[in-house]
Parts: C-alpha cells; sequence; structure tokens
C-alpha cells in the first residue's frame, strides 16, 4: 500500500501530518509499523463522518475532518489516494478505468486541531 511514500512525501510540506485510515485497522498497523516518528506522524483510526471546507480560510486550502464521534480537526490540505482497477471488453474498442475510495487519507497540520 502507498502509506508511507504518500504520508512521508505529505510531511515534506507540513511539519505534521494526520494518517485518516476511515477504521481500517490493517491499514493503521501498516502506518504505524512504517512511520515510526510520533513527533511528525499521527494515526487517526476513527472513522470520517464527513469533509468540509473551512470557510475561515480563504482559497482551495483549509478543510474541516468531523470523525464519527463528533470531534473535528482543522487541516491545511487533503491527500487521497485512489485503488483503481482497468475493466476491459472487446479490449481494442473499449477500456473503462474506474476509480474507487480506499480507506485512507492523508492530511497535514496547518495550525491547531478544534
Amino acid at each position: 500500500m502507498f502509506v508511507a511514500p504518500i504520508s512521508r512525501m505529505t510531511n515534506r510540506l507540513a511539519d505534521s501530518v494526520n494518517v485518516y485510515t476511515n477504521g481500517n485497522e490493517a491499514v493503521a498497523a501498516e502506518a504505524r509499523a512504517a512511520l515510526k516518528s510520533t513527533k511528525n506522524f499521527h494515526i487517526e483510526n476513527r472513522r470520517i463522518k464527513s469533509l468540509d471546507k473551512d470557510p475561515a480560510v480563504d482559497g482551495p486550502g483549509g478543510v474541516l475532518v468531523t470523525l464519527e464521534d463528533g470531534d473535528v480537526n482543522k487541516e491545511g490540505f487533503i491527500v487521497n489516494t485512489l485503488s483503481f482497477f482497468f475493466f476491459t471488453f472487446f479490449s481494442t474498442y473499449f477500456i473503462a478505468v474506474i476509480m474507487m475510495r480506499e480507506g485512507l487519507y492523508v492530511a497535514s497540520i496547518l495550525g491547531t486541531s478544534a
């Protein structure tokens, strides 16, 4: 999976990174094993209830991450990896690429958690 490389690339843009696993314990275990620095990386295993634009932040940045228990984290931006597979039939005539969300969200912290 891409947890460690995506998280490390994101950490180049921010002081610390929250790794949201959306309740996927297998992803959380992999992330904990690969990302040993608790100073730079925080593994958040609660499910995500919603993602909203932070109205207090101008421009495209600023995301409010609401978790299943009602806690809200303020993030600077979100990085998301997607699972995808190719579905083909009549291979010379038609190829469809179907993208599906995986239980992985990576966000940098710019500011404080609410």
